[in-house]
């Protein structure tokens, strides 16, 4: 993956993906962007 791209992470509830954009932000990813509450909390 290319680190300079931007990357939406989400999951059904929001722990998972909070884990995974933190874990992309430590190995240097400049845009990662998660959808807060995950699907769950998408109106």
């Amino acid at each position: 993956l290319d680190k300079n791209n931007k990357f939406l992470i989400y999951c059904a509830g929001g722990v998972r993906s909070n884990s995974a954009g933190r874990f992309m932000d430590s190995l240097g990813f400049n845009e990662v962007y998660e959808l807060e509450g995950g699907i769950a909390n998408w109106e």
